[in-house]
């Protein structure tokens, strides 16, 4: 019987290592974050008239303030969106899917 054999069968490989495991994991955030940061960014302007409501934090989109357009047309904060479709791959309005071919960040949830 070999030393493979001898161990449960649910045992992770002798090689195996925590620490890289949850480096690999913190990369892949790192670069998710990123992406939706990036794509966010092509969807910052700022609001020329104020009296629009962000439906995600409920309080009023100032003239002159960043704020982010999806492609559906809503507007939010931009912080707001960015926690929402951190979450989501959906308007929080309307739900119309935000990412191109429903990407999102890979392991975005549908909202």
């Amino acid at each position: 019987m070999s030393s493979a054999d001898s161990q449960p069968r649910d045992a992770p490989p002798e090689q195996f290592d925590p620490i890289d495991a949850s480096d690999l994991y913190e990369t892949i955030v790192r670069r998710a974050y990123a992406r939706l940061q990036a794509e966010i960014g092509k969807m910052v302007k700022t609001v020329a008239e104020g009296g629009g409501v962000c439906a995600i934090c409920l309080n009023e989109l100032e003239a002159g303030r960043v704020a982010a357009t999806l492609p559906c047309t809503h507007v939010f904060h931009k912080v707001c969106v960015a926690t929402w479709l951190w979450e989501n791959h959906s308007c929080p309005t309307c739900r119309a899917d935000v990412w191109p071919g429903g990407g999102g960040r890979g392991g975005a949830q549908g909202g």
